[in-house]
């Protein structure tokens, strides 16, 4: 009518229904977070389709779980003991993945500013102390004192910022140190944290190569400066789509720093030699 009606459509995955559902009281065994969901899960009478880590980093300790536990809470303190991804991923599948770290998944879509590959028309980039832990404390559940990891140089310079995790699922002391010492991020590193592009810009094979993009995937960015080009692989943690009627199509794909580390490949001219990777940056 003239252009002036609007829908809105409000729609919630099983993440809000996991958010929904307790827990009765639960027995656990020292077990991988996998392993914990998967029980969790289990006693939650949950049917979705899923999607586990086979190789978790974190093992979690036999602690009982409380009668009346939201499930939705609990997942998340498994995902703050692994310190990878809990997400229901793009086909619907509750989705676990292990600590983040370097990948050898290569680039799934290539973002340029400069005409070629994917076009983008928003870039968000972040370069600041906020993003700085240089002590990090990890007491699990059945310790008495927490496990201490410092930065003394980071600490010198943007004094002490520290992160706190007190009643940590993980299993003993050495655990709890292991997490402290990966949580450390002693300096700022300018990093591509957001991406955005409208389906008006795209062809139709970028929009279809866009549409399969989901957590965990690798993207590359470049963006041109004065002398040369900025280049960054980037983990997507986050997807925003957006459609209406003055923009179309629009998606933003928020995203944190990662290393590519490339296969070793007998005889190929690049990956046949050993330490090969893709640094970050790249200034060409």
């Amino acid at each position: 009518m003239d252009g002036l009606t609007q829908y809105a459509v409000f729609a919630a995955d099983d993440i809000f229904t996991l958010s929904q559902g307790f827990l009765p009281e639960t027995a656990t065994s020292a077990q991988t977070s996998s392993a914990r969901i998967t029980a969790v899960l289990s006693a939650a009478n949950y049917t979705g389709a899923t999607s586990l880590t086979a190789s978790p980093t974190a093992t979690l300790g036999a602690y009982t779980i409380a009668s009346g536990t939201n499930v939705n809470a609990y997942l998340n303190r498994i995902q703050e003991a692994e310190q990878g991804r809990i997400f229901m991923s793009r086909t619907g599948d509750l989705t676990s993945q292990p600590r983040v770290g370097n990948t050898i998944s290569g680039s799934v879509a290539d973002f340029h500013d400069d005409g070629t590959n994917i076009p983008y028309n928003s870039l968000g980039i972040i370069f600041n102390a906020d993003v700085i832990v240089n002590r990090a404390s990890i007491q699990h559940l059945g310790a008495t004192s927490p496990q201490v990891a410092d930065d003394a140089a980071s600490q010198a310079k943007y004094l002490i910022q520290n992160v706190s995790i007190t009643n940590s699922l993980l299993h003993n002391d050495a655990a709890a140190l292991t997490l402290a010492d990966y949580l450390l991020v002693g300096e700022p590193v300018a990093t591509f944290n957001a991406v955005q592009t409208d389906y008006l810009m795209l062809t139709t094979a970028q929009r279809e190569a866009l549409a399969l993009v989901d957590i965990g995937d690798t993207i590359t960015i470049t963006n041109t400066i004065t002398g040369g080009q900025v280049a960054q692989e980037l983990s997507v943690e986050g997807v925003e789509i957006s459609v209406n009627i003055n923009n179309g199509h629009r998606v933003t794909f928020y995203t944190a720093s990662t290393v590519i580390v490339y296969e070793f490949i007998l005889n190929d001219p690049i990956y046949g030699k050993l330490g090969i990777q893709d640094p970050q940056p790249v200034l060409a």
